[in-house]
């Protein structure tokens, strides 16, 4: 059996964070991928990138994964504009009934690059809100902060392992995204973080 292990070391230095987003204490979903939002024509492309949200960190809950296990990461944002920015703050099925001109929608991620610097999805989750359910939508004053949590699972498809890593073990460079629809499906904000340096390790 293919296994996969992720090894990770890092310094954290971030501000304290005002707000908190715990998307593990909320109903599972399955995993979820920027494709699965509902948008026409999904979300494939490069969207452009905002100076108006910054990625402060990212950090994982454990040093080693095995491919395919659960684990739990944390993205802390700081609104870097002049504006109050909305933020989502509810997952997709608890939109059920609104109307789409009245959605917020944001898409977070984990990616890394094949050996060809392809890149590669590992797990992603969206987020949605609405002015039309109170208490779905939470605002971000300029300067402040907000720790968003989630469940994802370390995987690849089948296909990329190989492209991935045909070596026992490989460093690799594994990055955050963040992306915001104020409008449905208008991704007018989009950052990426600094890489975190991972070495993955393949049972042979």
């Amino acid at each position: 059996m293919l296994t996969i292990l992720l090894t990770a070391a890092w310094l954290i230095i971030e501000p304290q964070s005002s707000k908190v987003l715990d998307v593990t204490t909320m109903p599972e979903l399955h995993n979820e991928t920027f494709s699965g939002s509902g948008c026409a024509g999904g979300s494939s492309g490069r969207r452009p990138e905002s100076s108006n949200l910054s990625i402060v960190t990212v950090s994982l809950d454990q040093a080693e994964y095995a491919l395919g296990a659960k684990f739990i990461f944390d993205v802390v944002l700081i609104n870097t504009a002049k504006n109050t920015i909305a933020f989502p703050w509810n997952r997709p099925g608890d939109m059920v009934g609104v109307t789409t001109d009245s959605l917020v929608e944001a898409q977070v991620g984990l990616s890394t690059t094949d050996m060809t610097g392809r890149e590669l999805h590992l797990t992603g989750v969206v987020l949605q809100g609405s002015s039309e359910r109170p208490g779905s939508i939470e605002s971000l004053a300029p300067g402040e902060s907000v720790r968003l949590r989630f469940p994802g699972f370390v995987q690849v498809r089948e296909g990329d392992t190989e492209a991935l890593m045909s070596v026992g073990h490989r460093q690799v460079h594994v990055s955050a995204t963040v992306a915001l629809s104020p409008r449905r499906c208008e991704w007018t904000m989009t950052v990426r973080s600094e890489p975190i340096d991972v070495t993955l390790t393949r049972d042979r």
